[in-house]
């Protein structure tokens, strides 16, 4: 895969959106997620989620 974040209309099952996204029913891309979104949100469910021992 590769880092790049798709810049296509349209969902193409051979370059995923890497970090996810939203598509609509017909597989029309809503939103990208790029790396930085991607590891913003994973950092607060890992703060979210710490133990507080």
């Amino acid at each position: 895969m590769t880092d790049k974040t798709s810049e296509a209309l349209e969902f193409d099952h051979n370059n995923p959106l890497p970090y996810g996204g939203i598509t609509d029913i017909h597989g029309n891309i809503i939103k990208a997620i790029t790396k930085e979104e991607h590891d913003e949100m994973l950092e607060r469910v890992r703060r979210a989620f710490r133990s507080k021992k």
